[in-house]
């Protein structure tokens, strides 16, 4: 049955949730939730950048706490979800572009942050998935499996569809925070439910 412990991973999760929805609040006039992803809130020359990135970050440290327990256990997903914890802190370091284009801004900063939420996205699909195949029976594995699915379907949708951009990645979200908090800090043998 699923749980939400308080976990590392738990609390990364509530921290960069909050920056997210609480987004709005603290950043740009004329940010839209539908249209800006969560990357906006923590662009360079923005007010309120630093929320943004101290939840990226938060996150970051969380599932890499909890990835580093389950070393031993499945190495392949610790390995892949370490990859993933890495990545997430890198994107709270680097920012995006400002939303107004007049602003100044570090185009190296812009491409990393880029590079690094494109990892993260990745670490996390392969990790939801290696988890599913790891696992021999029961419901999370084919949660897992889905869960990883579901979150490639939506990365490509945001890259096709950018009017809809915030609200993609805010469903992509949904899906992989809840499949974080829930199974990552409670993976141990045997693999059954």
């Amino acid at each position: 049955m699923p749980r939400f412990d308080i976990t590392p991973t738990l609390l990364g999760v509530l921290l960069c949730s909050s920056m997210i929805l609480l987004g709005p609040l603290y950043t740009v006039d004329g940010y839209s939730m539908v249209a800006h992803t969560s990357s906006q809130l923590g662009a360079q020359n923005t007010e309120g950048s630093w929320l943004m990135n101290l939840g990226f970050i938060a996150l970051g440290f969380g599932v890499g706490i909890d990835a580093r327990r389950i070393w031993w256990i499945v190495p392949f997903v610790s390995a892949i979800f370490l990859m993933f914890a890495v990545a997430m802190i890198m994107t709270g370091v680097f920012s995006l572009q400002p939303i107004d284009p007049a602003l100044p801004y570090n185009d190296m900063w812009h491409v990393l942050h880029s590079v690094f939420a494109v990892a993260a996205g990745i670490c996390f699909c392969v990790g939801a998935i290696g988890y599913g195949l790891f696992r021999r029976v029961g419901a999370a594995k084919w949660i897992s499996i889905v869960a990883g699915l579901l979150a490639t379907g939506l990365s490509l949708a945001i890259f096709m569809l950018p009017e809809v951009q915030g609200l993609l990645q805010r469903l992509m979200f949904a899906v992989t925070f809840t499949w974080l908090a829930v199974y990552l800090p409670h993976i141990k043998p045997p693999l059954r439910d």
